[in-house]
């Protein structure tokens, strides 16, 4: 299935379920919203592509609200930022990342692509991220928002680009974050 489909079925299903697809909404909700964390391990056993990327980002979600960004383990901190990126560019592209919270860890996000082995991906993240002052957006979501607010007319139409490459990009980032998630499946934690 194409990765945008995918996306698109996954907040299709979360909508159906009553969980909303933006981690900055699932943060100021209530814990009602999201479905109960299942372990890694049972994740693991989920064949469905679908399936399984909805049950490892309840997982990861519910820790990082449980615990925080900072006290994250680095394997659960890739799977959040690498989410919340595919997740942000299939809904809205590159500027509905660096618009969302998702863009607060920009930079995590290359590392997390690089650690998964989706250098294309994180190629044309690194691209987008050089299209704010001294290659850095901030950190600090309304300030980013400023930053890109200003972009002028040919960084907006290369972020288009880099969304066209996203969408056709051949890296499988389900098979590589599945992997990924196996060889460090003793560093994910319940909430």
């Amino acid at each position: 299935m194409p990765k945008g489909h995918r996306q698109f079925i996954i907040g299709l299903l979360l909508g159906l379920a009553g969980t909303s697809c933006d981690q900055d909404t699932r943060r100021a909700g209530s814990s009602s919203m999201v479905p109960e964390p299942r372990p890694v391990a049972e994740i693991l056993q989920i064949e469905d592509e679908t399936q399984f990327a909805i049950a490892l980002s309840n997982l990861v979600f519910a820790r990082e609200a449980a615990v925080g960004y900072a006290q994250l383990s680095i394997p659960e901190r890739v799977v959040f930022c690498v989410d919340g990126l595919e997740r942000e560019v299939n809904n809205g592209g590159f500027a509905q990342f660096f618009e969302n919270s998702a863009g607060d860890h920009a930079l995590d996000t290359i590392d997390g692509l690089r650690a998964l082995g989706a250098p294309k991906l994180a190629a044309l993240v690194t691209e987008a991220v050089r299209m704010f002052p001294q290659g850095r957006p901030a950190t600090d979501r309304e300030r980013r928002q400023r930053q890109l607010d200003q972009l002028d007319q040919a960084a907006r139409d290369r972020l288009d680009q880099l969304d066209t490459a996203f969408y056709q990009s051949p890296e499988n980032l389900a098979a590589l974050e599945r992997a990924y998630v196996r060889a460090h499946q003793d560093q994910f934690r319940m909430p």
